[in-house]
């Protein structure tokens, strides 16, 4: 709904600035003309003067609104171009994520493989992993909590780690901490080791 309510003051918009100019061009055109015809009847009198201020100063603003509505448009454009730079490096962030986590997830399958985990234990790794509850991966893949616990002791021994957070660990333990640079590209970091 608020994109519909933008998008009709959108629309609106250049409506009330067409309005706001003719209103101005308006006051210009009807004031210049009494000024004229003023003048031939009465010549200069104070009244004309205040009738000339009063059309400089509607030229005035109507010029002062259209150049900022030029500028407003100027800046418009550039921060659309600004947005289309800003999602397509938001694109590229993303595919580089997803090739870092592809190869993450491989070389996790890899130390699975290594650690010859069954294909429930797998699974159970996975969620663990991934933060859930030993209830939430019971619920996802259809199996008892008394089951997931068994896969999970019987990953927990076949890693050689104590629990959960030694699982996690053990694959996170090779991130750099926070004031180690990071090689900028992906063939540069190699390929992570646990």
């Amino acid at each position: 709904m608020p994109e519909a309510a933008d998008a009709m003051a959108d629309e609106e918009r250049p409506n009330r600035r067409i309005l706001l100019i003719a209103g101005f061009a308006m006051v210009v055109v009807l004031g210049s003309a009494d000024i004229v015809l003023d003048l031939r009847e009465q010549g200069a009198t104070p009244h004309i003067y205040l009738e000339v201020a009063l059309v400089a100063v509607a030229l005035g603003m109507a010029l002062w609104l259209s150049r900022g509505w030029r500028l407003a448009a100027v800046e418009a454009r550039r921060l659309a171009e600004e947005a289309v730079r800003h999602r397509a490096d938001q694109a590229t962030w993303r595919e580089e994520a997803a090739r870092a986590l592809l190869g993450f997830a491989a070389a996790i399958e890899r130390q699975f493989d290594a650690w010859e985990l069954t294909g429930a234990e797998r699974a159970t790794a996975r969620g663990l992993l991934r933060g859930l509850s030993l209830r939430a991966i019971a619920e996802r893949d259809a199996r008892s909590e008394r089951t997931v616990r068994q896969h999970a002791v019987a990953v927990y021994r076949k890693a050689g780690v104590a629990g959960r957070a030694e699982l996690a660990a053990f694959f996170l333990s090779g991130l750099p901490e926070a004031d180690t640079p990071v090689p900028s590209t992906p063939s540069a970091a190699g390929e992570f080791r646990g």
